[in-house]
């Protein structure tokens, strides 16, 4: 993440983006912003996944998932969509906070917390909303195809290793 973030804002390519932050700030660079980009990925991941669990629920009538119904590919496609821009909308000032930590500007911040308070101090609270409708353009068709596709292997593979539904 921090050698893609250099070569974006560097408009440089990828060894020379590597290159750039081994020279400049050692092996250590390739690390800048680790705490932000958990923070991001964990958040990301599990609330997609936790959207889409809670669809598929109110859909199909209950939780428990041998009673419920294999979505249509349709239905799954939605859920995917819709579980995209939750996880943009509630994530997004991680995506943030990630970008600027691992930017060529990093070095103006002691931490993620420190990059958080400058940021909306000197910007404002919708700074954490930066780069949110590219963001949305990009995983929600994304999202849409991942869980219409995880639904569909989901319930082949169901149907070798359990057999047929009754």
């Amino acid at each position: 993440e921090p050698v893609k973030t250099k070569c974006i804002e560097l408009t440089q390519p990828f060894m020379a983006g590597l290159a750039h932050i081994l020279k400049n700030e050692g092996p250590m660079g390739l690390y800048k912003g680790l705490a932000a980009t958990m923070l991001k990925q964990g958040s990301n991941h599990g609330l997609r996944f936790m959207w889409f669990g809670e669809y598929k629920a109110w859909l199909t009538g209950t939780r428990d998932p041998s009673l419920q119904r294999t979505l249509q590919p349709y239905e799954s496609l939605l859920g995917g969509v819709s579980a995209g821009i939750f996880s943009v909308m509630c994530n997004n000032p991680f995506d943030m906070l990630k970008t600027r930590m691992q930017g060529v500007n990093a070095h103006k911040y002691s931490g993620t917390f420190d990059c958080l308070r400058q940021s909306i101090a000197n910007e404002g609270i919708l700074v954490c909303y930066r780069g949110a409708i590219a963001r949305l353009g990009r995983v929600v068709p994304g999202q849409g195809i991942i869980f219409m596709s995880f639904e569909a292997i989901q319930d082949f593979i169901s149907g070798i290793v359990e057999g047929p539904k009754k």
